[in-house]
């Protein structure tokens, strides 16, 4: 009997079915405030609220105020054609005040331009824009995990009469 239930583990291990039948991504991210420059690292900092969001400054209830410009709800992995940009996934939602964290191992593998996209609302829950880098093109392998570099949530521009245009910045 105890044979037998190591050999059922060791397959289910070999198997991947522990893993899943796909590959992973790891990503973590920062939040900034573009008209200011600020960075909040979302793990523990001020910035962080009970609720999982990011906002600038959560007062002491632990929830963004109402007058606050921008609270980062959600991030999500997104992987989209290589080529065509076109979507095929974005992944279960992480609260924001992770900072870190890994998908399942359910993931599809093959090569896909893989980013973030964040749910970004200000205090009354409307939402605002967002601004993050390029996808970067990463190949998924099935019980591997693809870790992405720390991608920063960019929140709240400068006013368009303000901004100055670069062409080699992309968001």
């Amino acid at each position: 009997m105890r044979f037998c239930t190591l050999l059922m583990l060791a397959l289910a291990v070999v198997g991947g079915g522990c893993q899943g039948s796909g590959g992973a991504v790891s990503v973590r991210w920062r939040v900034v405030d573009l008209s200011t420059g600020e960075s909040f690292d979302p793990s523990g900092s001020e910035a962080s609220t009970r609720d999982g969001s990011c906002c600038r400054l959560p007062h002491p209830g632990g929830l963004c105020d109402f007058s606050t410009e921008w609270v980062v709800r959600t991030v999500s992995i997104t992987l989209s054609d290589p080529i065509t940009g076109e979507l095929v996934l974005t992944n279960e939602p992480f609260a924001c005040s992770k900072r870190e964290k890994t998908s399942r191992f359910d993931l599809p593998t093959g090569t896909f331009a893989v980013g973030l996209t964040a749910t970004v609302v200000d205090g009354h829950g409307m939402p605002v824009p967002v601004f993050l880098p390029p996808p970067e093109i990463r190949t998924i392998v099935r019980a591997d995990v693809v870790n992405l570099q720390i991608i920063e949530v960019g929140v709240h521009p400068l006013p368009a009469s303000l901004q100055q245009t670069d062409p080699m910045v992309t968001y």
